[in-house]
């Protein structure tokens, strides 16, 4: 997942993205992902949003940063992450070197800085 662009005032549209996917998908046509735009900093300045699945895995959606929305870095993140796919036999083997048991295809959050005076 990315956000671009990367540095934005309130009151500016950032776009939260993912490429596709390199395994296979095991979810339906029909999902979609809840996004949050959250402060790091004051917690209670959120936003939701969502986002709608391609089939190879790719999302895109725009959102306004609220015009009362705190500087500082920022993180979008995936809420409903339990519906992201698990890959158990394409990102395994990747996964076992690292300890772990099984793998994601997707990545669940990314950043932003907010400045009111750039």
């Amino acid at each position: 997942m990315s956000v671009t662009p990367d540095l934005v005032s309130p009151g500016e549209v950032i776009t939260v993205s993912a490429r596709p996917v390199d395994c296979p998908l095991l979810l339906p046509d029909d999902t979609v992902f809840e996004l949050r735009l959250q402060s790091n900093s004051a917690r209670s300045s959120a936003i939701d949003f969502t986002a709608e699945l391609a089939p190879d895995g790719a999302f895109q959606s725009e959102v306004e940063v609220p015009s009362v929305f705190p500087d500082g870095r920022a993180t979008v993140f995936l809420v409903n992450w339990e519906v992201v796919d698990w890959c158990p036999g394409y990102a395994l083997a990747q996964a076992s070197t690292e300890g772990r048991s099984s793998a994601s295809c997707a990545s669940y959050a990314a950043t932003v800085m907010i400045d009111r005076d750039r």
